[in-house]
């Protein structure tokens, strides 16, 4: 944007006219917002000075919401058939992966978290209750959820990682980073 400005001058049509540009691009909506509000914090910074009067603040803020961020379809994110990997690729994929790679792919296949929930569950988070195992999961936005698995599969994980405090730690004893 600072190019683009430099090139262009600081104006809210050549605001516009930048924001357009990447939309022409084929960008996605979030990649145009993010450069929307990088752009928004740049020209507010720009005009810090105590020498800018309130009112020109607020025609400024005026201004800068005439670029509108862009709306997302609300099915946009959904997932899709080429989003995910069917049984039989995963099966695929366990076959042909080294075993604690293989592990870790059944673990997740059976359970549906992420990476990131996964390699930080800890010892202290698995409760054995007959014979499955409940495991309490810190998830996105610190949401606490359970899940489940067998005892076989609990009985696999933890005979393939020799952890000391994580589930799913290296063979050096630190926790795997995803």
């Amino acid at each position: 944007f600072l190019e683009y400005v430099a090139e262009h001058g600081l104006s809210l049509e050549s605001y516009s006219a930048y924001i357009d540009g990447i939309e022409a691009e084929g960008k996605s909506v979030s990649t145009i917002n993010k450069h929307i509000a990088a752009c928004r914090a740049l020209i507010r910074r720009l005009f810090e000075s105590p020498d800018i009067r309130d009112v020109d603040k607020w025609k400024l803020e005026k201004a800068i919401a005439e670029v509108p961020f862009r709306k997302q379809a609300k099915n946009a994110k959904a997932i899709t058939g080429e989003k995910y990997l069917t049984r039989d690729e995963i099966e695929h994929l366990i076959l042909r992966s080294p075993k604690r790679t293989a592990v870790i792919i059944r673990f997740l296949q059976v359970t549906g978290l992420r990476i990131a929930e996964a390699l930080g569950i800890q010892y202290g988070d698995c409760k054995t209750v007959g014979e499955r195992v409940e495991i309490r999961v810190l998830g996105k936005g610190k949401k606490e959820r359970k899940v489940w698995i067998s005892g076989t599969l609990y009985d696999e994980v933890t005979g393939t990682f020799h952890g000391a405090q994580y589930l799913f730690e290296s063979k050096s004893l630190r926790p795997l980073h995803d």
